[in-house]
């Protein structure tokens, strides 16, 4: 044990299962199959699945005006039993509705959003999409599932039990102005809570319904980093999701920042820690080479319970972020709390917390985005690429700081 008293990151790794690890440095693990109707859909372009989904709203599902009022009960529908972003931010809004005596009812659609169920259900989390025709009358449901996420949990919703209820979406967003997908899906919502006030300008752009921003409040961590570098070594760690764009994760910018700052991998190391692999098996084969050549770098990709999650956090000194945009940057602001130096890219949504000492906003420049890397807009659209050598100035800064300070 260290000082902080959290697992050392050598423990950390050794709690895997070794059952699930491979040679060398990919640790393994294979989900359930994908059901062969959701392969079909994954593999349709995506301009086709958009049309389906707007036809079928188009028939199936009711527009509203904003002025519904949601008395009564709120129901938060989402991934709940996915290990995500979007599936972790429903949770933490499930939790602070109830922690403010709100009555709050989870709905959980991981099934309906394609995602895999690794998470066990909360027992006051029991209802599934199948259970809500008996719930009718009013009250207020909160949709958090991004388009055409959206409009395929909306129309999987039993319309008897939309009727007088209140529909928002919560949704993300990481860039300046919205694709289609969401332009399509306004229509079908009274409104729209969003994390950053970045994302809410996007919206506020195109809607004359309310848009509020309702930032993640993550609790405070009952362990905090104390002690750096222990051993002489700074850890550092980046946690994405390679089901949400992992160019705009961006993970080869943080190699290749890592590369630069400590070539031969001496006395620093990086850890990758994706999950969905199986959503971009190509890019993740891609990423796990780039990380088996570059000396220091280990790619984890096993699903982490919440406790072993938050012991990988801890037995890290530095948190690494080379992302291109983001909607809030949740990770980021996870590892802030636990007490870690964050080195990020300095812009888009995690500008709004990402303040004090541990932060340290890496240096960066607007380019546009390139065709087929994010869903199209209606205008030109840009986000950042970060200073690869800035980035290891920044990295090798934080050696000398935590190691030998």
């Amino acid at each position: 044990m260290d000082m902080s008293g959290t697992k050392t990151y050598p423990s950390v790794i050794a709690q895997l299962s070794a059952d699930d690890r491979a040679p060398g440095k990919r640790l393994r693990h294979d989900g359930p199959p994908m059901h062969g109707i959701k392969k079909i859909w994954k593999r349709l372009p995506s301009q086709v699945q958009q049309a389906i989904l707007k036809a079928c709203c188009t028939l199936l599902s009711t527009r509203r005006d904003g002025h519904t009022r949601g008395d009564g009960p709120v129901y938060v529908v989402g991934s709940l039993c996915s290990a995500t972003g979007i599936g972790e931010g429903a949770r933490l809004y499930l939790g602070n509705l109830r922690g403010q005596g709100i009555q709050a009812c989870g709905v959980d659609a991981t099934s309906a959003m394609l995602q895999q169920a690794v998470l066990p259900p909360n027992a006051d989390d029991g209802l599934a999409l199948s259970n809500l025709p008996s719930r009718t009358g009013g009250g207020t449901v909160i949709l958090h599932a991004n388009p055409p996420l959206f409009q395929m949990v909306l129309l999987r919703m039993n319309r008897n039990f939309l009727r007088g209820k209140r529909l928002v979406a919560y949704w993300a967003w990481e860039l300046e102005c919205l694709p289609e997908i969401y332009l399509d899906a306004l229509p079908y919502v009274d409104a729209v809570e969003v994390p950053s006030e970045f994302t809410a300008n996007a919206f506020r752009r195109v809607t004359d319904k309310d848009v509020r921003v309702v930032p993640h409040k993550l609790p405070e961590p009952v362990r905090r980093k104390t002690d750096f570098c222990t051993d002489g070594v700074m850890r550092c760690l980046y946690v994405f999701d390679m089901a949400s764009s992992c160019e705009r994760k961006n993970p080869w910018a943080a190699i290749a920042a890592f590369a630069t700052a400590f070539p031969d991998g001496r006395d620093a190391a990086l850890t990758l820690k994706a999950s969905q692999r199986q959503a971009a098996p190509q890019t993740y084969q891609r990423l796990l080479a780039l990380a088996e050549a570059t000396p220091g770098v280990t790619l984890l990709t096993d699903d982490l319970s919440a406790s072993a999650l938050d012991d990988l956090y801890l037995s890290h000194d530095v948190y690494l972020s080379t992302h291109r945009s983001e909607g809030y940057g949740l990770t980021i602001h996870e590892a802030m709390l636990r007490g870690l130096h964050v080195a990020a890219t300095g812009w888009s949504a995690n500008m709004e917390f990402m303040k004090g000492p541990l932060a340290h906003p890496l240096p960066y420049t607007l380019v546009p985005v390139p065709a087929g890397q994010m869903p199209a807009c209606r205008e030109a659209i840009r986000w950042a690429e970060v200073d690869v050598q800035g980035a290891a100035e920044v990295l090798r800064g934080l050696r000398t700081t935590l190691c030998q300070g």
